[in-house]
C-alpha cells in the first residue's frame, strides 16, 4: 500500500543511520536471502546501493545451526560473514536450522505466545529473530 520507491529510500536511510551507530543487523538467514534480495531490489529500484560490510549481520539461522553442530569460529574466520557462510554450507545429516525449528527448540510459542499462522511475515519474523538472537545472547 506504501510507495515503493519510498519505502526502500527510508530503509536505506535507516540502513545508514544504524551502519553510523555501529549498529548490527540481526536476521534469520539474512546472509543468504534477506541481505541478498535488499541489496538487489534496491539497486533496481533506485539509484542506490548498499552492501552489507561482513560483521554488520548476525544470522539466527546460522547461529542455531552452529549451536546444533558444535561449530565454533575458527581462529582465521576474519568476519560473521565468513563464519556463517562455512556453518551454512555444512552438512549436518538432521539438523534443521529453519525459523519454526528454532522457534520448537526454544519453546517460543509458549514463552512469548507467538501466532505461528503469522510467521514469515516482516513483523513476526523480526519478532522471532529478536527473540532469537536473544535466546543466543544469553547462552540458552
Amino acid at each position: 500500500g506504501h510507495d515503493p520507491f519510498k519505502v526502500l529510500t527510508f530503509y536505506y536511510q535507516l540502513f545508514m543511520k544504524n551502519r553510523r551507530a555501529g549498529a548490527k543487523f540481526v536476521g534469520h538467514n539474512a546472509w543468504f536471502f534477506d541481505a541478498v534480495m535488499f541489496s538487489h531490489i534496491l539497486e533496481e529500484t533506485t539509484d542506490l546501493v548498499w552492501e552489507f560490510k561482513p560483521d554488520e549481520i548476525f544470522d539466527t539461522g546460522a547461529m542455531f545451526k552452529a549451536m546444533r553442530g558444535d561449530l565454533a569460529p575458527y581462529p582465521d574466520e576474519r568476519s560473521l560473514k565468513e563464519y556463517f557462510l562455512r556453518v551454512k554450507n555444512a552438512y549436518m545429516k538432521g539438523v534443521k536450522w529453519n525459523v519454526e525449528a528454532c522457534i520448537a527448540h526454544f519453546d517460543l510459542v509458549n514463552k512469548y505466545n507467538l501466532d505461528t499462522d503469522e510467521l514469515h511475515g516482516a513483523k513476526s519474523d523480526s519478532y522471532v529473530a529478536h527473540l532469537l538472537f536473544e535466546e543466543h545472547r544469553v547462552g540458552n
